[in-house]
């Protein structure tokens, strides 16, 4: 873990001399027409989870509708990147990187990878804060570099609005029935408990942060709520009293869960359930995983821990 963390620092100091604007690291300049092929690189778990995913969606659906883009996944995230494209979008996978032609957009520690590759570019990472939800500042600082078109932003701004509230009605809808799970009923008035980290654990070597989701979760919930636990198979076991135990299930079941009427509420991490059940428009009661550096908590709070929000003042224990 300790290597870990030294690598991405290290990575993260030799980033600075590939930024060619706020947000974006590359070796060259290019500007980007409707003929320029993208695509966005999510092959890697070690840098790309859920939540890098969910951020990054927004504005690939809304490229897709004027431009050629494809999508390089893990063939096990197909099934959850296709649970977002309500509209049916055109995105076109691929799974290699070598016969594509054309840019590619990934993480950037991602590029840092693959900086020696011309046609990588990484989005993210921004060195100004910022007050807008996380997917419109990626759209934003790609417009400013990539397409510098005024418009751009306003239109992916309505678009994102749209995006959002089109999902929340078609899915709590397409799943307002849903009671039974792997031939189980879950009972009304269950709370999704998610206290583990998928990346950063060293914020809570301990355990600290996770007991105090849990002890939160008693408090709150004085046996009204049924716990129902996520996270890997390999996560810490909890004690709950009438706990149900999913860990290990697939994320998709677990969010087709989440949209129906017997969950009301989630509380763990500022992680991807965090987010969404921002999009679903249900409460989610949130633990800070903490950052060190004081423009990294504040491009955090300020941004990307309100990425889905309607309302910016989020539900922190």
């Amino acid at each position: 873990m300790f290597i870990s963390l030294l690598s991405l620092t290290y990575k993260k100091l030799s980033l600075i001399r590939y930024r060619l604007s706020n947000g974006i690291y590359g070796s060259s300049h290019i500007a980007v027409n409707k003929n320029t092929r993208i695509c966005f690189d999510f092959s890697n778990s070690k840098y790309i989870h859920y939540g890098d995913m969910l951020f990054y969606l927004p504005l690939i659906f809304f490229l897709s509708k004027s431009y050629k883009i494809s999508i390089l996944p893990r063939y096990s995230d197909l099934k959850f990147i296709n649970f977002f494209n309500i509209d049916s979008e055109n995105i076109n996978f691929i799974y290699s990187a070598n016969d594509f032609e054309g840019i590619i957009i990934s993480s950037p520690y991602l590029y840092f990878d693959h900086r020696d590759n011309p046609r990588y570019y990484g989005l993210g990472m921004p060195n100004k804060l910022s007050d807008i939800p996380y997917p419109a500042y990626l759209a934003k600082m790609f417009s400013d570099y990539f397409i510098k078109n005024n418009n751009f932003y306003d239109e992916f701004i309505i678009f994102f609005s749209n995006w959002k509230n089109n999902f929340k009605s078609k899915i709590i809808n397409k799943y307002c029935n849903y009671i039974y799970f792997d031939n189980m009923t879950i009972p009304n008035g269950a709370t999704l408990v998610s206290p583990y980290m998928a990346s950063g654990r060293f914020r809570d070597f301990l355990g600290l942060k996770r007991n105090q989701i849990v002890n939160n979760f008693i408090d709150f919930s004085a046996h009204e709520f049924t716990p129902i636990l996520v996270g890997s198979i390999s996560d810490k076991y909890l004690y709950l009293d009438n706990l149900i135990d999913l860990r290990g299930v697939e994320i998709t079941d677990i969010m087709i869960l989440s949209c129906s009427p017997t969950v009301v509420n989630g509380i763990g991490f500022d992680n991807f359930w965090m987010h969404f059940f921002d999009l679903i428009g249900k409460k989610y009661h949130v633990k800070f995983r903490g950052r060190i550096i004081k423009f990294n908590r504040e491009l955090h709070m300020k941004s990307i821990n309100i990425s889905f929000c309607e309302k910016i003042n989020k539900n922190y224990i």
